[in-house]
């Protein structure tokens, strides 16, 4: 137990030190999102280690490649004024890492990684990156009986259409089974359409004579457009949340990352 406490005490004396220039101000302006600062690399004799940080709903997520071998990997997240609000050693590929720290991130500023001897020297300088909010999407949410599926959309003037559509508000559309492939139902308006011949696959987002939209669970071959599609669904997990008659479908824009 005390030599443990030792170690810890080590730790955080090291951090701090090594963290002691920032303390007055900002990371250091060779320091950017997603790039680390050269002279580290060369001095750690890797070749541009990449190193990224961004802020999501768990925590920071950090992400580095080419990273230098080490005994030991320490990862800390400090605000912009160099105070640290959490740190702690990480397990780590021979050269790659990505794990996520769970802290309060609303003030994060940046994050660095520590690479040390296994007596707790440093083994290299260590990479800073600012901390970025992460990179989203925009999908098609189609939400029924409390449960949302998100699908990604086709990259076609159908698409297109609808989104502009949904920009403005979700819609509710009622749906009932046809065919027993898919759920089909009313838009409130004209979609321009690219028809092709398509076998429809669970979680294919359909679009039939223009007005029409279909969430299809099974195959079926004909001349229609894919408007979106939601990945790694079965047929089972659709007919669980959408029932075996009519539903009520909300469709609305979501930003995912």
């Amino acid at each position: 137990m005390r030599r443990r406490l030792c170690a810890f005490l080590a730790l955080v004396l090291l951090l701090g030190l090594t963290t002691g220039a920032y303390a007055a101000g900002n990371p250091p302006a060779a320091a950017s999102a997603g790039v680390t600062m050269r002279d580290d690399a060369r001095l750690m004799g890797t070749e541009d280690p990449l190193f990224s940080a961004a802020r999501t709903e768990d925590g920071i997520r950090l992400s580095a490649e080419n990273l230098p071998e080490a005994e030991r990997t320490v990862a800390a997240v400090y605000q912009q004024d160099g105070k640290m609000i959490c740190a702690r050693e990480v397990e780590r590929g021979k050269q790659t890492l990505n794990l996520t720290l769970i802290c309060d991130c609303a003030k994060a500023a940046y994050a660095k990684l520590f690479f040390l001897a296994r007596n707790g020297r440093p083994a290299g300088q260590a990479l800073t990156a600012e901390i970025t909010a992460p990179e989203t999407v925009e999908v098609l949410a189609i939400e029924a009986n409390g449960h949302t599926f998100y699908a990604d959309f086709e990259d076609n003037s159908s698409a297109e259409a609808l989104r502009e559509k949904l920009s403005g508000g979700g819609i509710e559309v009622r749906m009932h089974d046809y065919g027993h492939f898919e759920k089909v139902g009313a838009l409130p308006w004209t979609l321009p359409r690219n028809d092709t011949s398509i076998t429809t696959e669970p979680g294919d987002v359909i679009l039939y004579q223009g007005d029409q939209i279909t969430v299809y669970y099974d195959k079926n071959t004909w001349s229609f457009t894919r408007l979106a599609r939601i990945g790694n669904v079965s047929r089972e997990d659709l007919l669980n949340v959408f029932g075996e008659g009519d539903v009520t479908v909300e469709l609305r824009l979501e930003q995912r990352e």
